[in-house]
C-alpha cells in the first residue's frame, strides 16, 4: 500500500522513513501507521515518487 509519511520512523526493513516521502510498505505496516496517525494513504495517481522497502532478511548466525 502506498502511504505519504506525516512522522519520521523506521521502515519494516529498519531503515528510516522520512517524512513527506512516499513509501509502499506491506499492507499490515501501512494500515498499522495510518491509524495511529504516522501516514496516510496515496492514491495510485499521484506522481510523488515511491520509496520500495522491502523485509531484511534474517541473520545468518544463529545464537547458542
Amino acid at each position: 500500500m502506498r502511504v505519504l509519511m506525516r512522522r519520521g520512523t523506521v521502515g519494516p526493513d529498519g531503515s528510516a522513513c522520512e517524512v513527506g516521502e512516499v513509501y509502499d510498505l506491506p499492507d499490515a505496516v501501512a494500515r498499522q501507521w495510518i491509524m495511529i496517525g504516522r501516514a496516510v494513504v496515496v492514491s495510485d495517481d499521484a506522481p510523488a515518487p515511491v520509496v520500495d522497502v522491502q523485509h531484511a532478511e534474517p541473520p545468518k548466525r544463529k545464537r547458542r
